[in-house]
């Protein structure tokens, strides 16, 4: 057997396996919720509790990668493919550590935009009722969800809420 020649400058060692330690392996997830402490993830590949990971949150809040733990992981479907395949599907919550006070500072900056983008637009919405009372009750319920109209003129015309 030909054995090729060691042309290092210095001897390496072989790292036996009971000491290697384990490599972070890169699994696609999709990153279902977020806040200051955390994460809630789905993902095809099972992790396990205790198990260090690192998330990196989408391209549009910016380039931030968070350190974090695995504090609990579930099956959450199976399904089977046209191939005949079987696909399963896990969710995971991840509690944030050791973040340093810019990633801090870059996650609440994150959160903001997305809690920005998440609201609703609010919308005018035209109400058109002979009965005051109703539009009231209209504008009322309109106001508590965060929507908006004109106010009505009298209860025996055309009015919009």
């Amino acid at each position: 057997m030909n054995e090729i020649p060691d042309r290092r400058r210095m001897a390496r060692l072989t790292i036996p396996r009971h000491l290697r330690g384990t490599a972070l392996e890169r699994h696609e997830v999709l990153l279902l919720d977020c806040g200051p402490l955390g994460a809630r993830i789905t993902h095809r590949a099972p992790l396990h509790e205790g198990e260090g990971c690192a998330v990196d949150l989408p391209p549009a809040l910016g380039p931030l990668r968070l350190t974090g733990r695995v504090v609990w992981t579930r099956l959450q479907r199976t399904e089977q493919t046209l191939a005949g395949d079987r696909r399963t599907h896990y969710e995971s919550g991840i509690e944030f550590t050791d973040l340093a006070p810019d990633q801090r500072t870059a996650l609440a900056a994150a959160l903001a935009t997305v809690e920005t983008a998440a609201a609703p637009p609010r919308a005018t919405v035209l109400c058109i009722d002979d009965d005051a009372l109703v539009l009231h009750f209209y504008r009322d319920f309109l106001d508590r969800h965060g929507n908006s109209g004109p106010t009505p003129r009298s209860g025996t015309s055309r009015s919009s809420c």
